[in-house]
């Protein structure tokens, strides 16, 4: 994915629509596990000289497969099934070999067939786990019209969202218990994102009703507004020419965190402006830098004591997460891959960051531990799940999700590893895609 096309899922909704949406190829699933050079030297001389030991081929395969050393892995681990054809650890670690190495058919089907043999219900939650889908998930929205950008409300009981079923885009609230669904915002103007206030009385989000110039309603500038949860009283908090988004509360609702443009003095393309993010005093409207640099910077979320706010920039090419210590103003880069990354929230103790990325091809919800820096991936399906929210007591993961070309709001229930049922299906779908997608191509 092209610098310039990251920028706009970024900046704007409707065009990450169109912009996340290639196909995952050559997928690496990786268990997170670092093996040293002492470990790897170790495994391999203790295959030599027990070359009959079917688990020290296997041990071995696994330590190639961490370090994306696949002909190697395959070789040993041929070599594992070749002593023990019977053992699922093997096959499934040939299956992921496979799947990393763009055999995707080959290694969907031993999974299936490991999962399929008695005792395979053993092996659900690491193959799960493997596979970047370890959870259960639920579709909550419905409807031929994009739901996106949920966000939970501080007592857990509502979720706000985004939806162009009225022909724009408008701020609704979902009642969870009763699936009471109200709409709060009614202008022609895009109205997006919204975020609750740790009060829970009243929202922020972000709208085009300012910028009356005849530009394609993408391009349009947008300001932060507030209203309270029956769509009254709507305020507009920035006045400003230029761009301003992604607004996010301090925990003691005093503070307002946002992006905004309005330091890019060149004639650029709007995907293309930089952007700093600034905290605004709620009762005073004064305006604090967080950054002054020239690159682009959005996503800003609070830890929940308020010392940290965890971001994204591209200083480096591409949009990696980056948390900023508001005492000291000391910048720490948090993810290092080769992907993009956006929309970073904090867990409800501090301690982990959900965020989308496109680091397999298509954008998949990651999940990064502070203390271990360890990575879990979350989803991974062949269509596109962004901005991801934790409920207030950490056990869920709001997101949206693409389904049948609309966004659909989902959440993933942490405390429910994904069942074997659900796991076949998600197999045999893979497999039915890659088979469609075959046939396409033959065409």
């Amino acid at each position: 994915m092209k610098k310039s096309i990251f920028s706009v899922v970024l900046f704007n909704l409707t065009l990450l629509i169109l912009a996340c949406s290639s196909s995952k190829q050559g997928i690496a699933f990786s268990d997170n596990r670092e093996i040293s050079h002492e470990e790897l030297a170790r495994l391999e001389s203790q295959a030599k000289s027990d070359s009959i030991n079917w688990k020290t081929h296997y041990l071995l395969g696994r330590a190639y497969f961490s370090q994306k050393n696949y002909d190697l892995a395959e070789k040993s681990l041929n070599t594992a099934r070749v002593l023990n054809s019977l053992a699922p650890e093997v096959n499934i670690e040939l299956a992921l070999v496979y799947i990393a190495t763009n055999r995707q058919k080959d290694g969907y089907s031993e999974l299936l067939k490991v999962i399929q043999t008695h005792g395979g219900e053993n092996y659900v939650t690491e193959i799960a786990r493997r596979l970047g889908n370890p959870y259960q998930s639920e579709q909550i929205s419905h409807g031929n019209y994009h739901h996106a950008a949920p966000a939970f409300s501080p007592d857990g009981k509502m979720i706000a969202f985004q939806t162009d079923r009225d022909e724009n885009m408008e701020i609704y609230s979902l009642e969870i218990a009763t699936n009471y669904e109200r709409r709060l915002t009614n202008h022609p103007a895009r109205d997006e994102f919204p975020v609750f206030a740790p009060s829970g009385k009243f929202l922020a989000f972000t709208s085009t009703r300012n910028d009356t110039t005849h530009q394609y309603d993408a391009e349009k500038m947008r300001d932060i507004y507030f209203c309270d949860l029956e769509g009254n009283d709507v305020r507009q908090f920035t006045e400003n020419l230029d761009d301003d988004w992604n607004p996010t509360f301090h925990p003691k609702g005093e503070l307002l965190a946002f992006a905004s443009s309005r330091d890019d003095v060149r004639s650029s393309h709007f995907s293309e402006q930089w952007s700093n993010l600034y905290l605004a005093n709620l009762k005073t409207r004064s305006l604090t830098p967080l950054t002054s640099d020239n690159i682009q910077v959005g996503g800003p979320c609070f830890s929940p004591d308020g010392k940290w706010l965890v971001m994204n920039n591209n200083s480096t090419g591409k949009f990696h997460l980056y948390q900023l210590n508001l005492k000291q103003r000391k910048t720490e880069q948090l993810t290092f891959h080769d992907g993009n990354d956006a929309a970073p929230r904090f867990n409800p103790k501090g301690t982990q960051i959900v965020f989308f990325s496109d680091i397999n091809g298509n954008c998949d919800l990651f999940l990064l531990d502070l203390p271990s820096r360890n990575l879990q991936q979350l989803t991974a399906q062949s269509t596109d799940e962004c901005y991801p929210e934790f409920s207030p007591d950490g056990k869920k993961i709001v997101y949206q999700a693409m389904v049948d070309g609309k966004f659909q709001i989902f959440w993933l229930d942490l405390t429910q590893p994904l069942l074997k049922d659900s796991l076949i299906k998600i197999l045999e779908t893979k497999m039915t895609e890659l088979a469609r997608e075959n046939k396409r191509k033959s065409k």
